[in-house]
């Protein structure tokens, strides 16, 4: 049908055919549709949700939904009879764009965790709660919800869970230690239940069965042994590659050895450690692979290396008795750096501690001697990391601990099934990243969000504006990220250019032109933003903006969190004692001797120039 003017119907119809995504929608818009699920919140605990939730509001019985300004008008005794709904949009990777005071917590992250955990399919959590609010307001709800919680309390460590960095590099090292040492040589045939590494006919007799298999020879057995010791050291070594790395960024532009050298030498001590673990008759155990028999062990070295006045091993450094028979590669990275010239020495020990002096602190190795973290139980878990925003350190190590558990659920996922079962899929599990560009860059995070999806794994990113994610991860690294995130959200913000290259995002539209107001017959066209700038400096509280992919622009909402509680929604929201109740005493003494190795024992004459604090 043409059209001979500019009217509504004319301009819907254009768009409808042309211009598919140039409109913004109401999500009470999608209701109904095939992709959207909109449950009340009392029906969660019986409902099998698919999605994530994008908005929610209050409902009467005869389905009349009420905007947070109606809400806000109404009398307290109108409002108790309203119901809480939910809605729900398949599961994106997502990226939240808003500044302090926009409502994140309250307005997103908050009533996001309360009903994802209600629901009857309860996800894996892993939150970010730099004020430790969060906590707080849902620990007891979370529990009553079949949780278990952890906190990592960089707040307050005697009331706080513990994580230890190395203790993976431990267990993978045992691991390789221990390899074959509990096969069992058997006669007969082999059962169905074991697969057999060889043909049928080389079964004769005896056999030898070990992890699942049936080996029809000693040869068989030890080639099979060797493969699977040549696979864990290769995990070992990109794990030392990698906390290397995290602790000891390279970034200079100018000069890269000395970092280069820093970062060999951290590689160097991790190794030495791990040759600890290959002697079981040493008294070596996970509880002594810490962060602080790192710091112990290095200011050994620099203390004979380069401080004494003699420097008795400076020409035998593989003499010196914390590294007679270890691995030259150690010996060479950690020489290279300490067996110098005494102001080279110096320079690259000056390095090494200006990088790594933020996790070589006291309330560091309250947090990370031991382990009381199990994320692979068939149990959902939900672990809160309580942050200082003052103390950069407590965000290298939340980046650390992201990569930990992310490779923990990435584990789960490949042994269930090499990615997602349709029919049976691994726990979803969701990393909802409060003052994400607060944590240090996280090695390889643009190739982890862009393969999490496959493993049924989801980042939920918040940052204050798209400047704060280029400065951590750089342009091109942090476009990359951004692009992976199908949906970004829009909260507030002040910065101009957030504010422009949001509203890029969403796209343009044509609309009339201003001279066909005043003409008739003038039919021109102009191009202008689904969501222009003046949009963006104009959101109301509570409201958001939504881009996803395959979408048009939604404006959403959620009720604040404090709203719902207030409802009585949120049962269990005001608990100032959570942290004394429910987060675990760390009473433990890491300076004692049962965290002491005996090879170490040996007292080293303190000097400020380069002691750590503890």
């Amino acid at each position: 049908m043409a059209y001979k003017s500019f009217t509504e119907e004319a301009l819907a119809a254009y768009r409808e055919r042309y211009l598919e995504n140039s409109d913004k929608l109401s999500y009470r818009e999608l209701e109904g549709a095939e992709d959207t699920e909109t449950v009340l919140y009392r029906d969660l605990p019986n409902t099998e949700v698919k999605g994530y939730p994008f908005a929610s509001d209050y409902a009467d019985d005869d389905g009349r939904v009420y905007s947070l300004a109606e809400f806000d008008e109404m009398p307290l005794s109108a409002r108790k009879k309203l119901k809480l709904r939910f809605h729900f949009l398949p599961k994106y990777h997502e990226l939240y764009v808003g500044t302090t005071g926009s409502g994140k917590t309250t307005g997103c992250m908050e009533p996001q965790l309360r009903a994802i955990s209600s629901q009857n399919n309860k996800p894996n959590l892993f939150i970010t709660d730099p004020k430790g609010e969060l906590f707080c307001h849902n620990a007891d709800h979370l529990k009553s919800n079949g949780y278990k919680t952890y906190i990592l309390n960089f707040k307050d460590f005697a009331l706080s869970d513990r994580w230890n960095p190395l203790g993976e590099l431990y267990r993978k090292q045992a691991a390789i230690r221990d390899e074959g040492n509990d096969a069992v040589t058997r006669t007969g045939v082999p059962g169905a239940e074991l697969f057999r590494y060889g043909e049928d006919g080389e079964f004769t007799g005896a056999y030898i069965e070990y992890d699942g298999k049936a080996f029809p020879s000693r040869a068989a057995f030890n080639r099979y042994v060797g493969i699977s010791r040549d696979m864990k050291r290769t995990e070992v070594s990109s794990l030392v590659n990698e906390l290397a790395s995290q602790m000891i960024p390279v970034t200079s532009q100018v000069d890269r050895a000395w970092e280069q050298g820093a970062q060999n030498l951290l590689k160097g001590l991790l190794l030495i450690l791990l040759d600890e673990v290959n002697d079981p008759e040493s008294g070596f155990d996970e509880s002594l692979m810490t962060l602080k028999t790192l710091n112990d062990y290095y200011r050994r070295l620099r203390h004979d290396f380069v401080d004494s006045d003699d420097r008795l091993f400076l020409n035998s450094c593989a003499d010196h008795p914390l590294l007679k028979g270890k691995p030259d590669e150690a010996i060479y990275m950690i020489t290279t750096a300490l067996c110098n010239a005494p102001n080279t020495s110096r320079s690259y020990c000056g390095v090494f501690e200006g990088a790594i002096n933020m996790w070589m602190q006291g309330h560091i190795f309250a947090l990370t001697t031991g382990n009381t973290i199990d994320v692979d139980d068939s149990e959902p878990f939900a672990i809160f990391i309580a942050t200082r925003d003052y103390d950069k350190s407590d965000y290298v190590i939340a980046g650390a601990f992201i990569n930990w558990v992310y490779r923990r659920m990435l584990l789960q996922a490949e042994e269930k099934t090499g990615a997602v079962s349709v029919t049976d899929p691994p726990r979803a599990t969701h990393f909802m990243l409060d003052e994400f560009c607060n944590i240090p860059r996280i090695t390889d995070f643009e190739n982890k969000i862009a393969t999490a999806r496959s493993r049924n794994i989801w980042f939920h990113l918040f940052v204050q504006s798209y400047d704060q994610l280029d400065l951590v991860y750089g342009d091109k690294l942090a476009s990359v990220i951004r692009d992976n995130c199908n949906a970004q959200i829009f909260l507030g913000s002040q910065s101009r250019s957030t504010k422009e290259r949001f509203s890029a995002e969403c796209g343009k539209t044509w609309v009339p032109s201003v001279r066909t107001y005043f003409d008739s017959l003038d039919r021109s066209m102009t191009e202008v933003a689904v969501v222009p700038v003046s949009d963006l400096d104009l959101i109301r509280e509570g409201e958001i903006y939504v881009k996803r992919l395959y979408m048009p622009v939604v404006l959403s909402q959620f009720v604040r969190s404090y709203r719902c509680a207030e409802q009585g929604e949120f049962a269990d929201f005001y608990r100032p004692d959570a942290f004394r109740r429910l987060a675990p005493k760390n009473l433990i003494d890491y300076t004692s001797a049962e965290h002491t190795y005996k090879k170490l024992e040996q007292e080293i004459e303190k000097n400020d120039d380069f002691d750590f604090p503890i």
